[in-house]
C-alpha cells in the first residue's frame, strides 16, 4: 500500500517528494541507479516489461505510480503498471501529449490494474522559486487533473471539482481514489509540510531536510513491529490505509495487489523509501533507502544517493547548459548508511 507525498512550501526547493513502495520482501527489484545516460530510477525485475514506480531523467521528467486497492482476481493484468511511467520517462512527448496518446493506444488503459500516476516536466516559473504544473492521471478517472498551479497557471475551463486540488501547496497519493485520501495520506501531507515549514524556520541544512523526511515515511500506527508480524491477513491490511510506515506482515497475499507471483508465506511490507528534492537552481538530489531485499528481517537498509543538475533549467540567472555531470553518491550515504538500526528500532514511529 505505497504513498506519495510532495509539496511546494519551501522556497529554496520548489518540489519535494517524499514516497514509500510496499511490496513483497522477495520481489526481485533493481536498485536505483541510472539505467541509460538520462533516467535515474529502480527496476522492477517481477515482470517481464521491466518497469518502475519512481524516476526522474536529466531532462527533467518525473513520474510516480502507485496502485488501487482491488481485489485479488483483478490485480495480475496483461500489462504491468510499472510499464507506464517508465514509458513516460523515455518518451520525448510533452506530458499531456503523451498522456493522450498513451491512452489512446493502450486502449484506455483496461488491461492495466488501478493506478494513479503523477508525471510532468519540470520546469522553472517565477525565477526558480517555483515549478510548471504537473498533473495526475489515473484509469479510474476520466480526467487528468494539473497540480501545483498558481491562479495565473490554472487553466480556468478545468473541471470545478478539482479546482481546490488544483491549488494544493502539498498533494498526496495512495491506493484509494485521489479526491478520497486515506488517513495515511492526510496525516502525510501535514507531516511534510510541517517539516519543510521548520526546515525553512530552522534553516535546517539539505542532509537534516532529508533526515526528517525519512522519519515521516517511517511513521507507523501503531508503531510497535511486533504487533504487525503477529496480525492475521484481515488485521494487517485494515491497518494499511491508516499508517505511512508497513512493517513486516506475513501471508499477505491477495488483498495487497502487487501483480507479484509471491509464495504465499512471502514478507510484505515497506521496502523502499525515496526522498527527491529539486532545488530553484534545478539541481536534484535522489536519495533511495533500501530497507529489505529479501526475507531476512537483520539485514541492513542499503542507502543510494545521485545528484545532477536538470538540463534547460532557468532561474532567473541563466539557462542551465546541457552538458552537466552527474554525482553517484552524496554526502548522505556515509551518514546515513550508518543506520544499522535492528528491527524494532528501524520501524519505529515518531
Amino acid at each position: 500500500m505505497c504513498i506519495l507525498l510532495c509539496t511546494r512550501k519551501h522556497p529554496d526547493y520548489p518540489l519535494i517528494i517524499a514516497s514509500n513502495r510496499d511490496e513483497y520482501f522477495d520481489r526481485p527489484t533493481q536498485l536505483a541507479g541510472f539505467i541509460d545516460e538520462n533516467t535515474l530510477c529502480p527496476v522492477d525485475l517481477g515482470r517481464q516489461e521491466h518497469g518502475t514506480w519512481i524516476g526522474i531523467t536529466k531532462q527533467g521528467r518525473v513520474a510516480v505510480l502507485v496502485n488501487y486497492r482491488e481485489p485479488a482476481m483483478e490485480c495480475l493484468n496483461k500489462i504491468s503498471r510499472g510499464s507506464i511511467p517508465m514509458k513516460f520517462l523515455k518518451s520525448n512527448k510533452k506530458a499531456i501529449t503523451w498522456s493522450e496518446s498513451a491512452n489512446k493506444h493502450m486502449n484506455g488503459f483496461k488491461d492495466v490494474g488501478g493506478f494513479s500516476l503523477l508525471f510532468g516536466e519540470l520546469q522553472a516559473s517565477q525565477g526558480g522559486k517555483e515549478i510548471m504544473p504537473l498533473h495526475i492521471m489515473s484509469n479510474r478517472y476520466r480526467e487528468t487533473v494539473s497540480v501545483f498551479n498558481t491562479e495565473e497557471t490554472l487553466n480556468r475551463q478545468d473541471n470545478d471539482r478539482y479546482h481546490k486540488m488544483q491549488l494544493f501547496d502539498t498533494i498526496g497519493l495512495s491506493n484509494s481514489p485521489y479526491l478520497e485520501p486515506w488517513p495515511k495520506v492526510t496525516e502525510g501531507k501535514k507531516l511534510v509540510e510541517e517539516v519543510a515549514e521548520n526546515a525553512v524556520r530552522q534553516k535546517w541544512n539539505k542532509d537534516k531536510l532529508v533526515s526528517k523526511l525519512f522519519e515521516v515515511l517511517t511513521v507507523a500506527h501503531p508503531s510497535d513491529p511486533e504487533k504487525w508480524l503477529n496480525y492475521n491477513l484481515e488485521e494487517g491490511f485494515d491497518q494499511m490505509p491508516k499508517s505511512i510506515f508497513v512493517p513486516p506482515l506475513r501471508k499477505i497475499k491477495g488483498p495487497a495487489c502487487s501483480e507479484s507471483k509471491s509464495k504465499p508465506t512471502s514478507l510484505y511490507g515497506t521496502r523502499t523509501q525515496t526522498v527527491i528534492l529539486v532545488d530553484k537552481h534545478g539541481k536534484v538530489t535522489y536519495v533511495e533507502k533500501t530497507l529489505h531485499s529479501s526475507e531476512d528481517l537483520t539485514e541492513k537498509p542499503q542507502l543510494h544517493c545521485s545528484e545532477f543538475q536538470i538540463q534547460g533549467w532557468v532561474d532567473g540567472r541563466n539557462a542551465v547548459s546541457a552538458e552537466n555531470k552527474q554525482n553517484d553518491g552524496c554526502e548522505m550515504n556515509e551518514q546515513t548508511s550508518k543506520q544499522t538500526h535492528p528491527v524494532k528500532l528501524l520501524y519505529s514511529a515518531n
